[in-house]
């Protein structure tokens, strides 16, 4: 959550406060990866789980 309002302190070009964190440090990467990952996670089992219900004919 910190890193995703760095993020639009920094695109909006509110200054904030120095950051030790690797996520705070680098918001704009830690937040796309933290979107990114659950759908690199979920989305490939979902997808086949879904296309694979619509073939047992329930």
């Amino acid at each position: 959550m910190g890193a995703v309002v760095r993020v639009g302190r920094d695109l909006f070009g509110n200054p904030s406060v120095p950051a030790v964190a690797w996520p705070m440090q680098n918001a704009v990467p830690a937040t796309l990866l933290w979107c990114a990952l659950p759908l690199l996670l979920c989305g490939p089992p979902a997808v086949r789980r879904f296309a694979t219900y619509g073939t047992r004919g329930r």
